[in-house]
Parts: structure tokens; sequence; C-alpha cells
């Protein structure tokens, strides 16, 4: 086995870390509004879902999330802390309610927090836990500490979410395991 190739394996155990649903950072607690269309009856079997998902993905991820964690990315790539943190409050004033908001916030506290397990960075001593981090910049800003490629790190990003949402999806619509598992 050649050095690249373990430093590729070990990207990829890296990524698939932080990607993974066990990871205590409070995304399934959090629907994206999926309970409400839900409650409201716009969104009540597998079609409805697809579709509610499909304008999820194309008007919030992939047009303004993936467009600031690329940002981020980038700013932290710079080794730029203040655009990075610039990124960070116009993505938060994004959040169209108090409950996005809230969301992205915690989220992003609770991925802070296993920074320093997963890379063993001191986030306090760089006084990033000063501020109210959305999670797709901290998501961002470790990616870029796992020696994460930007695409790869956007893709393992947006899996993340996906699998979260159809996880949501499959409990409060309901849709049942194998519906859920036909939305990858």
């Amino acid at each position: 086995m050649k050095c690249s190739d373990l430093n590729e394996d070990l990207a990829l155990f890296k990524l698939l870390h932080i990607v993974s649903p066990s990871l205590p950072t409070g995304g399934f607690s959090y629907s994206q509004t999926l309970e409400w269309w839900v409650d409201n009856h716009v969104v009540h079997d597998e079609p409805s879902f697809v579709t509610w998902l499909s304008d999820m993905f194309l008007f919030s991820q992939y047009r303004c999330d993936l467009v600031f964690f690329r940002q981020a990315f980038e700013a932290i790539e710079n080794n730029n802390i203040t655009q990075f943190l610039d990124i960070n409050n116009l993505f938060l004033s994004s959040r169209e309610t108090s409950e996005l908001r809230a969301e992205t916030i915690q989220m992003g506290y609770s991925l802070l927090k296993l920074v320093p397990d997963i890379t063993q960075m001191d986030v306090k001593k760089m006084g990033l836990d000063q501020h109210s981090l959305c999670y797709p910049m901290v998501w961002a800003f470790l990616s870029f500490h796992c020696q994460l490629s930007a695409d790869i790190a956007q893709k393992g990003y947006l899996w993340s979410w996906l699998e979260n949402l159809v996880m949501v999806g499959v409990k409060v619509i309901p849709l049942g395991q194998s519906a859920g598992l036909n939305e990858f």
C-alpha cells in the first residue's frame, strides 16, 4: 500500500466519522420545517415528501447552504478567521426564523464541542467557542482540519443533511423504512 492510499483511506474514515448519524450534534431533533408541513397535510406520503425534499435541496442547500459552506471552507483554507466569522454571520442572517437560527447555532455548538476529540485542535485557544457558529460553518472547519477536500466535504455535509431528513420523514410522515431507503 502506498502512502497516498493510506492518506486517502484515513480521509475517508474521518469523513465517515463526521457524517455518522450517531455523532451527537442533535440533528435528529430538528426537522427543518418538515413537521410543520406534515402537520398541515402538505407532506403526507412518499411523492409529497420527495417533492419537499427536492425543493429543500434545490432552494435551500444547493443555492444557499452549500455556497456558504464552500466560502467558509476557503476562508479556513486561507487561514482567514475574520472572513470565516463574517461568512458565518451572513449565513446566520439568511435563516428566516428564530427556530432555524436556533437550530443551526445549537447544532454548530454541539459539533464544535467534538472538534478537539476529532482533530486535537483547541477551539477555545482559537476563540471559536466565543461565537455563535452555525452548523455548516463548523462542518466546513472540521472538514478542512480532517484534511478533506472541499468537494468531498460538501458531499459529506449534504449526505449527512439528506440522511437526517429521510430518517425524520420515515418517522413523522410515516413512510416506512424501505421507502426511506428508496429516497437515497
